[in-house]
């Protein structure tokens, strides 16, 4: 279900013939469900993170990681210090990356297709929660863990995506679904996103929030309900 939820983000592709962008990662998808990672971008986007280059001329790039992690990932412990990923020799690739090739050439063998190797960033992420007195403020919190986790994580469909960037609307949305605790009375929430600058979100990252990387405070307090008249 979480393969079929990432595909349905993309326009519909009714054949294998890809033409734009998007459709080449959803070719890449849907013939390789099981990667955790996979990015794939144009000359436009390359020549915004590392600059113009004649080897970028009709060129697809891709950074994947395949489900049993054969492929090479870098880690980005501050995005005030980039790690610049690795361009990947011929001989350095390993068969999943030669089957994406393989089907990315199939679609448009036009393209000349180069791999790098992913970069790890996690997500910074706090939060902060006031809810009744009625409820437990460890139980509540771990929801909100088991939540941001579940919809931000290193598994999530969102984060198997290059430049993974979470908004605070969505944060604020998903935690009122998932947390009762946040919907009654009073109950307030504050949310924190550690926002790298914008040269940060390239291409190859692979970003996510880990458990290590999320702070979550929950505090109870007597609030009373509005009511009618009040």
């Amino acid at each position: 279900m979480s393969v079929l939820r990432d595909l349905a983000r993309y326009p519909s592709v009714y054949d294998d013939n890809a033409v734009f962008l998007g459709e080449f990662a959803f070719l890449v998808r849907k013939k390789f469900p099981s990667l955790q990672f996979l990015s794939i971008w144009n000359e436009a986007e390359e020549e915004q993170a590392r600059g113009a280059s004649l080897d970028n001329i009709n060129a697809l790039f891709v950074a994947c990681l395949s489900a049993d992690g054969g492929e090479s990932v870098l880690s980005e412990e501050d995005a005030g210090a980039p790690v610049a990923p690795v361009k990947l020799a011929e001989e350095a690739l390993t068969d999943t990356q030669r089957g994406i090739r393989a089907a990315i050439k199939a679609a448009d063998n036009s393209y000349r297709v180069y791999f790098f190797t992913p970069v790890r960033s996690k997500i910074g992420m706090s939060i902060s929660a006031r809810v009744s007195t009625s409820y437990v403020a460890t139980d509540v919190r771990q929801k909100i863990i088991e939540a941001v986790l579940a919809e931000f994580g290193q598994t999530a469909a969102a984060s198997r995506r290059g430049r993974n960037r979470p908004l605070y609307k969505r944060v604020y949305e998903l935690l009122r679904q998932k947390v009762p605790a946040l919907t009654s009375g009073d109950a307030d929430l504050t949310v924190s996103i550690d926002e790298p600058p914008s040269l940060a979100l390239r291409p190859e990252m692979w970003r996510y929030v880990a458990a290590d990387s999320l702070a979550v405070n929950v505090d109870t307090a007597n609030i009373v309900t509005p009511t009618w008249g009040g």
